[in-house]
């Protein structure tokens, strides 16, 4: 499955030094909405994005399967950052620190 590609891309926007944890939090919760995605188009039986699943039959991929996997690494994504989204409301003032009601 092609989902190691966007994993990756994930991880090289999590690299580097002098990032702001708000902008990580943005890259992690748009991966998740990716993923969402990703798993709503798998259960339409859309393999648009999935160049390995697009080049058989349509008839012979699982979907299922491939939608459940990805419902468990949506899980785990939300599970390893609750603590981002719990704390989301704290972050903001590293994004626009005007914007925040002290």
């Amino acid at each position: 499955m092609d989902i190691t590609k966007y994993l990756a891309n994930l991880n090289f926007k999590l690299q580097g030094e002098e990032q702001f944890v708000n902008k990580i939090s943005e890259y992690i919760f748009a991966f998740i909405l990716k993923l969402n995605l990703l798993k709503e188009q798998l259960a339409q039986k859309k393999v648009v994005h999935f160049s390995c699943l697009s080049t058989g039959p349509v008839a012979t991929v699982d979907h299922a399967k491939y939608s459940a996997l990805l419902n468990n690494l949506t899980e785990e994504f939300e599970t390893r950052f609750e603590d981002f989204r719990r704390h989301s409301v704290d972050m903001k003032i590293f994004g626009n620190p005007f914007e925040v009601d002290y």
